[in-house]
């Protein structure tokens, strides 16, 4: 499991990104703030199935998915 040090520091490092991204396709930002969260939750709760270089192109990966979800919904 990843340690809540390491997760903070990703955290830290990629949630303007990913928020910002996020934003730009849903265009509400409690939608893209919700989204963001919900990315970073998955993050750490299946982080051991992400190889430690592939997160931050799983983070926007994932965070285009659940984007794209929402314009299905």
């Amino acid at each position: 499991m990843i340690s809540l040090n390491e997760f903070n520091g990703i955290y830290d490092q990629h949630v303007d990104a990913v928020f910002r991204s996020t934003l730009r396709v849903v265009g509400r930002r409690e939608i893209a703030e919700e989204i963001t969260s919900e990315v970073f939750l998955t993050l750490f709760q299946s982080a051991e199935a992400v190889s430690r270089n592939q997160i931050p192109a799983w983070l926007f990966a994932a965070a285009r998915r659940r984007s794209a979800d929402y314009w299905l919904r």
